[in-house]
């Protein structure tokens, strides 16, 4: 007889994913918030906003979980390159002074990221993208 499988994160308690929310694994609660059948309260998506683990802060942005623009914006600025080319590809929107930001950060995979974005850019981005030292960027813009 074949086994059912059941989704158990739909029988977590509230408890439960509290924990599993600061759990020491940061892959565990990578995955967890990555679940998209987890209900989150937002006080435990804010806490994975503010996890330790760059991987974590990255997939909170992937999981298409509703972020308010002070989370987003925080997130724009995380020390990560990984989490800032998370919140180029996520689908919350970004306020003019975030793009223009990520414009001049400081590493090339995430102007490249940006410049490969559907993004709106200004004249003066985009200029600025094509005229960055390093080639990857410019090659980004013009793909």
């Amino acid at each position: 007889m074949a086994a059912v499988l059941r989704d158990r994160s739909s029988e977590r308690s509230a408890e439960e994913i509290d924990a599993l929310v600061r759990h020491p694994n940061p892959h565990l609660r990578a995955n967890l918030v990555g679940d998209p059948s987890t209900p989150l309260t937002p006080a435990q998506v804010n806490t994975l906003v503010d996890d330790a683990s760059p991987s974590v802060r990255a997939h909170v942005l992937r999981s298409g979980r509703d972020l308010s623009a002070s989370q987003v914006r925080r997130l724009a600025a995380d020390p990560s390159e990984l989490v800032r080319i998370a919140v180029i590809s996520s689908r919350h929107p970004l306020p003019r002074s975030v793009v223009s930001r990520l414009v001049v950060d400081p590493h090339d995979r995430v102007r490249s990221a940006l410049a490969r974005s559907a993004r709106p850019l200004t004249a003066a981005d985009r200029a600025a993208l094509a005229a960055d030292a390093h080639w990857d960027v410019r090659r980004s813009l013009a793909s």
